[in-house]
């Protein structure tokens, strides 16, 4: 029994497999094997009709 938890795959695994199964033009893997999520292809995916994208503004505070 043991051995399957070991061998099974993290969450991480899990989800990166269906962003490629869903959105595999959004996935990208370069030659050192690093993965890339290509966030624009994602969001034109996933809203074809706003072709913009989603505007993500980020308010903060800043402690100087």
């Amino acid at each position: 029994m043991s051995t399957t938890i070991l061998n099974a795959p993290t969450p991480d695994q899990r989800k990166l497999e269906l962003l490629r199964e869903h959105f595999p033009h959004a996935v990208e893997t370069d030659a050192q094997g690093r993965i890339r999520i290509n966030a624009s292809a994602l969001q034109l995916a996933l809203d074809p009709t706003n072709p913009a994208g989603i505007q993500v503004e980020e308010d903060g505070y800043e402690l100087r």
